[in-house]
């Protein structure tokens, strides 16, 4: 434990900057009363932490710490500890933080309004499987001055950890970007919800759901035809456009009208094909039809068939 010690006087020396961060809960602690400390760090810590309070006391542990102290007064509150990077540890990182300890009672912690929300203000959402980064809100305000510790959860099991310092009074936004992400890789209906550690609540928790859909993508579909008429009888290649046009595309114009090759596509969004108009084909205007594994869909392009010439 000795070169630990000498490794947190060298860093304190060379001002080493802090990689995590440092909560209380409370957030105002009294004297006599327990304040525990909570260290949160990406990566998360590897091994003891060695907790310094302050007060010139120090303790190894956890990422969490539990203390007392004796007099009101502003302390400073470091936790040294080490991470895995790459399967090797890191040099030891500082993280610090300014606690203050106050001489009389203050109104309890509590909430006064929690609420959860997609992005748009709403309660659901959708999203194609394998969307990327899918990001919840939480608003809430609080009375009293303390820290909010809760953990996110999708269908009951914990994902990530939020703590925030809740002024009197004041609104917080928080959201869930410090997550991997909520997954969207299981199809189906999910919820999203919180497990509230402090402080205690009576009310229900809200929930907030969101639907992981397979996205197969958007059928093609023609928007013009060139030339946009011919007569029966005739044979011509149609330059088409539109959007998703793909190779594999089956296109109709009808009875009496025959595609002679299948389509060549020249891009997303245009493609040309062969038909023939058989001279029986009845004039007037036919809406484009286009299938393939995505579906189907008919128009709005359009052929008008105008009538056979005499001879």
């Amino acid at each position: 434990m000795r070169w630990f010690h000498t490794c947190l006087a060298l860093s304190l020396a060379l001002v080493l900057r802090a990689q995590g961060t440092i909560t209380a809960n409370p957030g105002l602690p009294l004297p006599g009363r327990p304040v525990t400390f909570i260290l949160t760090a990406n990566p998360a810590p590897a091994g003891q932490v060695l907790w310094s309070f302050g007060d010139g006391r120090s303790v190894d542990g956890g990422a969490i710490a539990t203390t007392t102290y004796a007099t009101p007064g502003s302390y400073t509150v470091r936790a040294m500890y080490r991470s895995l990077n790459g399967g090797a540890l890191s040099p030891p990182q500082v993280a610090q933080a300014r606690v203050r300890v106050a001489d009389h009672p203050v109104a309890p912690f509590s909430l006064s309004m929690l609420r959860l929300r997609w992005e748009d203000g709403g309660t659901e959402a959708a999203v194609p499987q394998g969307a990327g980064p899918l990001v919840a809100y939480l608003d809430l305000k609080g009375e009293g001055t303390g820290t909010f510790l809760a953990q996110w959860t999708v269908d009951g099991v914990p994902v990530g950890t939020v703590t925030r310092q809740v002024s009197f009074a004041a609104a917080v936004t928080v959201d869930s970007r410090d997550l991997p992400s909520l997954p969207t890789t299981e199809l189906g209906e999910h919820q999203v919800s919180l497990r509230i550690l402090s402080p205690p609540v009576t009310f229900q928790v809200p929930v907030i759901r969101y639907f992981v859909r397979l996205d197969r993508g958007e059928p093609p579909r023609v928007e013009t035809v060139a030339p946009a008429q011919l007569r029966a009888g005739a044979e011509a290649e149609l330059r088409l456009t539109g959007r998703n046009l793909t190779a594999d595309m089956r296109l109709s114009f009808g009875k009496d009208i025959a595609v002679l090759a299948p389509p060549q596509v020249l891009s997303p969004g245009q493609a040309v094909v062969r038909v023939y108009l058989s001279p029986t084909t009845r004039p007037g205007l036919r809406r484009v039809g286009v299938a393939n594994s995505l579906g189907k869909a008919r128009g709005p392009g359009t052929l008008q068939v105008m009538p056979r010439e005499a001879r």
